[in-house]
């Protein structure tokens, strides 16, 4: 028990000594969370969406890690207005390392704006500024200071942390992106029309901050500042197969890019979804300074209510380690619930020249057209 305390302790003084860099979420489940990597996609979807996540990481360790995630994003564009603003949002999340020893807490509140580029794209532009609270127990640390050859632990509190460093750091940060949607219109009666190209490129943590918890101490100079990172996504939806025009299967696939320092990631993956079930399969690889990770994930997802608005979606991430599955899995669930505008929440049925969105939603190809071409089958 002492041994893997240690070892946890140590992985964590690394962090809070600040010799690393420390990492935004990187979610199995990235379509759900576009927000969260882009703030220019917050109010895209028309309406109110609400977003819930919990997070496991690796179950096997001697220690808890897990994050819960909570965003909510509201669409103020007016189509008939034209009014050029795109939504707003809130996020915030709570992050949990080696069973509460280091701590992130994260207030940010997102504001995009709509530029229409025709009849059937636009592009989004939007801001996230942000707070991040960090914290470390010292009383849960067990160090080699702290130690005696013969009697073990002999110290409650190590005096290296004792020695004035702050146990709390708060941190500002700034985040900007665009987003460009086109709407695949090219046969306005036909279901196979109605695809739809989502395309996305965000700068996080514009000021280089100072991370780590040693600046202004008497020590050498430890100042790290948080590298700048670099995120692309691009889905493409559409559907592919029509048994009942009440219950295509829509398939989306996706690739998700990363890029923060020595930190790399990348995410390939596909999504199908028929009726109130998806079903989906990524492959993901992370680098790292001094070693690699990838892993399968594999995402199973229900829609309990007739409008599909409530979406509930679990994955399960298998690591692999030289072509060997590990049983170090880790977990995450999301809740997504959509509160839409207008009279789509009430519509049943096919919609000529519509597409059902991720949302489980007819909407039109065409923006300003909503509810032409609307027939009942």
């Amino acid at each position: 028990m002492v041994k893997n305390r240690i070892l946890i302790a140590g992985l964590l003084l690394v962090l809070f000594l600040g010799r690393t860099i420390a990492q935004d979420y990187s979610f199995r489940q990235p379509l759900f969370w576009k927000s969260y990597y882009n703030p220019a996609y917050t109010g895209i979807e028309r309406g109110v969406s609400f977003n819930l996540g919990y997070q496991r990481e690796f179950v096997k360790l001697p220690a808890k890690f897990e994050s819960q995630i909570f965003s909510v994003d509201y669409s103020l564009y007016s189509e008939k207005r034209n009014n050029g603003v795109g939504g707003v949002g809130l996020f915030v999340t709570n992050d949990l390392q080696g069973d509460g020893r280091y701590r992130v807490n994260t207030v940010g509140s997102s504001f995009s704006v709509r530029v229409p580029m025709g009849r059937s794209s636009f592009v989004q532009f939007g801001l996230r500024p942000s707070f991040y609270f960090v914290s470390v127990n010292p009383d849960r640390f067990i160090l080699g200071d702290q130690l005696d050859p013969y009697g073990g632990v002999v110290l409650p509190r190590s005096p290296l942390l004792s020695s004035g460093i702050p146990d709390k750091i708060n941190l500002f940060d700034l985040n900007w992106g665009f987003y460009w949607r086109n709407y695949f219109d090219n046969a306005r009666n036909s279901f196979f029309s109605n695809a739809v190209l989502d395309l996305g490129f965000a700068v996080d943590h514009l000021p280089q901050h100072d991370q780590s918890f040693l600046k202004g101490s008497n020590s050498a100079d430890r100042s790290v500042p948080l590298p700048t990172k670099y995120v692309g996504m691009i889905d493409y939806g559409m559907p592919v197969w029509v048994p009942d025009p009440d219950y295509p299967l829509f398939m989306t696939t996706y690739a998700l890019w990363e890029q923060q320092g020595e930190f790399k990631n990348l995410q390939l993956g596909t999504n199908f979804e028929i009726d109130r079930v998806l079903a989906g399969f990524s492959v993901r690889t992370q680098q790292f300074e001094i070693s690699n990770l990838s892993s399968m994930i594999f995402n199973l997802g229900l829609f309990p209510d007739v409008q599909n608005n409530l979406r509930i979606s679990y994955s399960l991430d298998v690591p692999v380690y030289n072509g060997l599955m590990n049983r170090n899995f880790s977990h995450e669930i999301t809740i997504s619930y959509l509160i839409p505008q207008g009279r789509q929440q009430y519509r049943k049925g096919y919609l000529a020249g519509y597409r059902k969105n991720r949302f489980g939603h007819y909407t039109c190809p065409v923006p300003g057209k909503q509810y032409k071409n609307y027939r009942n089958r």
